[in-house]
């Protein structure tokens, strides 16, 4: 897609646009040394387990630094060519442990306004959720419990944490493992900005279900809709049985009787151990879950797993073979893997194998977005990947604005950072406010703009806006025809948070973005 730029909101401006093309699965020279970053906090194990992006390119990774006393939830944040941060806590790097022996750092989330929310596991009375607030600079965040971090629980027992997100409007979800004598092992809980319980959501701010009914055994992954229901993906069933299984929830945490069968849809991919790790959503409403399904009984070897499920929880016949993926790639994969979308419906899957001789290498997939392996991604739609010559581990991947991949995880006894280049055409259009030459109006926006753009031929475009963590805010139109010329879109930006924003006009070809503010 060649799209030439005359105006950007709804007036003038001076726009400078790069096209970005690499070679899909090669690693980007121009991060850490040779695409690799390694980083040894603790001296002892170092894991990197989930990251996000801020809209300046830098990339903020959590996980936890075993030493020698005690284990703390670790935060990192990287420059966009891969040096540490000085400016964020003690050399690029904070390191919590909750007043406690013992803490675990396990998701991460970005607000609007900067501010940065972690959650894994805290020692109190047993293991509980453990939830912190970081301002910017990494610092704790005061007005969050009153301290900046809170240990809590959704019951009498231990818990665990697997996802936690922030919605649009600031309250805190955080979902995870939860066991009661009275309660199935799943929970979810919403807080408040200020770390206080919701009371609208649940009982007291928590969904759990009884034991006797619990559907989910063990979740995993959760995500967002746009309309602001909350999906829980995991596994169900016995161990060594497991299913897929996904729940979804009302905005006030009540079963969303619309999905599957009572809000619940379960599946059953290779009649022995299925295991999810991710959960995203489409723009057009449909349901990614990624993860690995047993092929043997054990020791177990895994194929990495996608499924598709339509917006009301019916698989998607249009995606692999009635919906599902199941990909065995030769080698024994372990069973994490995590997915991500790229702006052209494209999937990007990364895993970690075992060899014969025992070495764990990462592997990443590509598939199209009709669930088939993408060959123009290292020819044959997988890559496996051995940066740093020690045993590797893959625990989290997103994509970057210009479609780069970014692997979060461990080499040996160190967090891992890795970027590999991507081959897709990316014009990012900035705005040159400091030229003179620049008028933008208005923006920031309170409402609507307009955005203006030229085609030299006819393309099939969709426009969306993204905020801060990578989310589709707002779908302005899908799979529209525009002839060649000039065009004028609306952007409908009401009923949006105050927050930086980025729109995407996309086509199968390639996409342009542009970062707006909204009042």
């Amino acid at each position: 897609m060649k799209l030439v730029f005359t105006a950007s909101i709804f007036s003038f401006a001076c726009l400078s646009a790069g096209i970005i093309r690499g070679q899909a699965g090669g690693l980007d020279n121009s991060f850490g040394n040779g695409g690799v970053v390694t980083t040894d906090l603790s001296g002892v194990q170092n894991y990197g387990h989930a990251s996000v992006l801020q809209p300046d390119g830098r990339i903020l990774v959590v996980g936890v630094s075993y030493g020698p006393v005690d284990t703390t939830f670790t935060v990192l944040r990287y420059e966009s060519d891969g040096a540490l941060d000085p400016t964020f806590g003690t050399g690029g790097a904070v390191q919590l442990n909750f007043n406690g022996s013992e803490a675990q750092g396990l998701d991460i989330a970005l607000q609007a306004d900067g501010r940065i929310v972690v959650g894994g596991i805290a020692t109190g009375v047993n293991y509980d959720f453990g939830i912190a607030r970081l301002m910017p600079d990494g610092s704790l965040d005061p007005s969050f419990d009153g301290d900046g971090y809170l240990i809590t629980n959704a019951g009498p027992w231990s818990d665990s944490m697997c996802s936690l997100l922030v919605q649009t409007d600031g309250r805190i979800l955080i979902a995870g493992i939860s066991f009661s004598p009275n309660a199935g092992p799943w929970a979810i809980m919403r807080f408040e900005a200020d770390g206080s319980p919701d009371p609208t959501f649940g009982i007291g701010g928590i969904v759990t279900e009884p034991a006797d009914t619990a559907t989910v055994t063990l979740p995993t992954a959760m995500a967002l809709q746009s309309d602001g229901k909350i999906l829980l993906a995991g596994r169900q069933g016995s161990a060594g049985t497991e299913d897929f299984g996904i729940t979804r929830r009302n905005t006030d945490g009540s079963p969303d009787l619309s999905f599957g069968t009572n809000g619940w849809a379960i599946w059953d991919i290779n009649s022995t151990n299925d295991q999810p790790g991710s959960i995203v959503v489409q723009p057009d409403g449909k349901i990614i879950v990624c993860g690995a399904s047993g092929i043997s009984a054990p020791p177990w070897n895994w194929s990495m797993t996608l499924l598709r499920c339509n917006a009301d929880g019916t698989l998607d016949n249009s995606f692999g073979q009635g919906g599902i993926t199941s990909v065995y790639g030769g080698s024994e994969l372990l069973p994490i893997a995590r997915c991500a979308l790229q702006f052209d419906g494209r999937i990007v899957v990364s895993s970690f194998i075992r060899t014969m001789g025992g070495n764990d290498m990462l592997k990443l997939y590509r598939c199209t977005s009709n669930g088939l392996l993408d060959p123009s991604f290292d020819l044959d739609g997988s890559l496996i990947s051995d940066p740093t010559s020690s045993w590797e581990w893959a625990y989290d991947v997103l994509i970057q604005p210009d479609q780069k991949i970014v692997v979060t995880g461990l080499s040996g006894a160190d967090i891992m950072v890795l970027r590999y280049l991507n081959d897709i055409d990316i014009g990012v259009a900035e705005f040159a406010i400091d030229a003179g030459t620049a008028l933008v109006y208005p923006n920031p926006i309170n409402a609507a703009s307009t955005f203006t753009y030229t085609l030299t031929k006819e393309e099939s475009l969709t426009l969306q806006v993204f905020d801060v963590t990578g989310r589709v805010a707002r779908s302005l139109f899908s799979n529209a025809r525009r002839p060649p010329g000039e065009h004028r879109e609306t952007l409908d930006l009401s009923g949006l948070a105050a927050a930086n924003y980025t729109v995407v006009l996309s086509s199968a070809e390639g996409s342009v973005s542009v970062k707006v503010v909204k009042e």
